[in-house]
């Protein structure tokens, strides 16, 4: 047997809509009684179906009992201070949802995309808090430092030719310069040939070309799971 509320809350939650647009349309489909607020039995309901959908199309999600479910749709009614013979209004069930951070975690990991920030016309991103990274207890011995020998630049600042993400490259056409790195352009070099392998670490922002922000996943421990890495604050 299928169960047709499981299979929408799945679609909905794997589709391209926004965090906020999968809400909404969840929100909606397990309100039953249409009045715009949920009691537990229908959050519990709405937790049970996301979670056992999603754990079934992706291995790396271990859906949580029934148990946890109703404990967590608990939680969220005591957070509120609503009994559980009240009902939870929209607005209180969005506060819970954006700030449980089990909950938003889940969720940005279906998260297809990252948010996209204020940028003016022609503007290029620029993340304020960038920093090379160095390991202060064990410094690499010759290692320059930003802002004396080594200074960042954007490719077009300091290549005539025009470079681009994804072009074509081989073996051999990267090479290590002064920042003693030649571990990770090992990696990266070996992984340039198989440009698929590059392209599933990007998360699109929507704001690569002209603006120049992109976003990387990173993988944990070699597993299937991983983490967004937005490209500065904000994003």
């Amino acid at each position: 047997l299928v169960d047709a509320f499981e299979l929408i809350a799945t679609i909905v939650t794997l589709s391209g809509l926004t965090i906020r647009q999968k809400i909404d349309v969840l929100h909606a489909l397990f309100d039953f009684s249409r009045t715009g607020e949920l009691t537990v039995d229908e959050l519990t309901i709405f937790f049970r179906c996301v979670s056992s959908g999603c754990s079934k199309v992706d291995g790396n999600v271990v859906a949580p009992t029934v148990a946890e479910l109703e404990k967590t749709a608990k939680w969220c009614f005591t957070k509120a201070d609503r009994s559980l013979s009240m009902e939870l209004a929209k607005r209180e069930f969005d506060e819970f949802v954006f700030t449980d951070p089990r909950i938003l975690h889940f969720l940005e990991y279906f998260s297809g995309d990252t948010r996209q920030v204020p940028l003016l016309t022609g503007a290029k991103w620029t993340d304020k808090g960038w920093r090379l990274f160095a390991d202060a207890g064990s410094p690499l011995k010759g290692m320059p430092f930003e802002g004396e020998s080594l200074h960042s630049k954007r490719p077009d600042e300091c290549l005539e030719l025009s470079p681009a993400l994804f072009g074509g490259t081989r073996l051999g056409l990267i090479r290590p310069g002064l920042v003693q790195d030649r571990g990770f352009l090992g990696a990266v070099a070996i992984l340039s040939t198989a440009p698929k392998l590059i392209k599933n670490l990007f998360v699109p922002t929507g704001q690569e070309d002209p603006h120049g922000r992109f976003a990387l996943r990173f993988i944990i421990g070699g597993g299937g799971g991983g983490g967004r890495a937005p490209p500065g604050p904000g994003g």
